[in-house]
């Protein structure tokens, strides 16, 4: 709980209802009908509206509190839409609750302007990651969503985005919040030379909240390319941490992408993978359907596993979509050894790549069915 001098200075900020009905903390200054929307940490930056009401910000929090002991994940969610930021950035921070209250605040970041307001714009993108990797706790989730908010994926400037190696640096970080900004800013950048990384990161951090975050960035910035290197690392990895990791990731992901996922199966099929439980003799094109209990006809686009394909398109609920993941990690390979990549040349010369990006469009060439 907080303490009493903390919980006082909570009070100190009244809460401000705009005419749009949004909520949130602002400094007392802050007066009704007023445009010129003010927090502690920040401009608000409102397209017209306009304070209607300032309630009290005790009210506000003791009527709340009696929620935080019996269900946790509702009582955020309560202060998140009451624009408690105070509140969220007091709540002392462990790896329960680091998801759900950093998501909260990066979307508030994200409508708020901490910078002076004669900062140049080229100044911007880089003053607001100096003040990210400097920030602690909470306050690092409110860089990271003003950044998001700030970073242009269409300007040509290198000024409005992070620079590569300053990203790298963060990728690499032990710090875990760290890695999560890295992985939510290239969601934003879409830049081509972060998915190797983002990559590795989805398949290896030890935290599974990075691995999510780096994952959801590689499908915004390439998704065609995400899926089929998952199904090529689900297939082939010798780890098996990895192979479960790639088979969730693909799970996960691709049921927003049905045809893509449709293609995998055919390309697993066609390469002669197969699922555990199935056929084990050689020469098994398909696999055994699952239980029929774990196939129930649902409303929402989706996808699931019928006999004769690993995926096919049809209606599924999200119970399905667990289904498929769930399913996906038993995916193992005809005789235990992988084909793909090949390995060598036409010439019968193995096959060295230059670097991962053409390491990445061979695996994808020979996913998609491009190269033998």
């Amino acid at each position: 709980m907080l303490s009493t001098l903390l919980f006082g200075l909570l009070l100190q900020q009244p809460v401000a209802v705009l005419d749009d009905g949004t909520r949130l903390q602002v400094l007392p200054e802050v007066e009704i009908d007023s445009f010129h929307v003010v927090t502690p940490y920040g401009q608000f930056r409102t397209s017209g509206q306009k304070v209607v009401e300032l309630l009290d910000s005790s009210s506000e929090i003791a009527l709340l509190d009696p929620l935080r002991d019996l269900d946790y994940v509702s009582w955020v969610h309560r202060l998140n839409e009451r624009g408690l930021i105070d509140r969220l950035l007091a709540e002392s921070i462990d790896d329960t609750n680091r998801e759900i209250i950093f998501d909260a605040l990066a979307g508030w970041g994200a409508r708020l302007d901490p910078l002076q307001p004669n900062t140049k714009r080229d100044f911007r993108v880089d003053n607001l990651w100096n003040h990210m990797l400097g920030a602690e706790g909470g306050a690092r989730a409110l860089y990271v969503g003003a950044l998001m908010a700030e970073i242009s994926k269409t300007s040509d400037s290198v000024k409005r985005r992070v620079s590569l190696s300053d990203w790298r640096k963060a990728a690499k970080s032990k710090d875990i919040t760290l890695r999560w900004a890295a992985a939510r800013v290239a969601g934003q950048q879409l830049e081509s030379s972060m998915e190797v990384i983002l990559l590795e990161t989805s398949l290896e951090d030890g935290n599974d909240w990075v691995a999510r975050t780096s994952a959801q960035s590689l499908v915004q910035t390439d998704p065609r390319g995400a899926l089929h290197r998952w199904a090529y690392e689900m297939v082939t990895s010798e780890n098996e941490s990895m192979r479960l990791r790639a088979a969730f990731m693909l799970g996960e992901y691709g049921s927003a992408y049905p045809d893509m996922a449709e293609e995998i199966a055919q390309l697993i099929q066609t390469g002669g993978y197969f699922l555990a439980g199935g056929n084990y003799g050689g020469g098994s094109n398909g696999c055994d359907p699952p239980p029929s209990a774990a196939v129930t006809p649902g409303s929402d686009p989706g996808r699931s596993v019928t006999e004769g394909s690993v995926i096919e398109v049809r209606t599924a609920n999200k119970t399905e979509m667990r289904t498929v993941s769930m399913v996906l990690q038993r995916v193992v390979t005809l005789g235990g050894k992988a084909t793909i990549p090949p390995r060598i040349d036409g010439d019968g010369q193995p096959l060295v790549y230059a670097n991962e990006a053409d390491k990445s469009k061979a695996w994808r060439r020979y996913l998609l069915g491009l190269a033998k």
